[in-house]
């Protein structure tokens, strides 16, 4: 179950102000996986937001991919729901690949 804090602050990533046509393509695609392929076990979620937030393009303020500073850079998704997609990949591992992202 999707505990109130949490989609409180995935609504204000959501519908935040850099939210572009292709990042709203990327939330229905990983709802999709999310209800065809199941959830990630707790110890792989653990796994991928311990790595997540040890990431330079983690924001920490909005618990994104996707530093403020840099809006290029990273998918912008809403890690601790992008972290329980068991399909999800790790935006830096697909795209540099000596990046030191989740690879499972």
């Amino acid at each position: 179950m999707i505990s109130k804090k949490r989609f409180t602050q995935w609504i204000k990533v959501a519908f935040g102000k850099n939210v572009t046509l292709s990042d709203w393509v990327r939330i229905f695609r990983a709802s999709l996986r999310l209800l065809l392929y199941g959830r990630a076990s707790r110890a792989v979620w653990r796994h991928r937001l311990k790595t997540c937030i040890g990431c330079p393009l983690y924001d920490v303020t909005l618990k994104v991919c996707r530093p403020p500073e840099r809006p290029t850079l990273g998918c912008g998704c809403y890690i601790p729901y992008l972290a329980i997609v068991r399909t999800a990949k790790c935006w830096g591992t697909q795209n540099y690949e000596s990046f030191r992202g989740w690879k499972i």
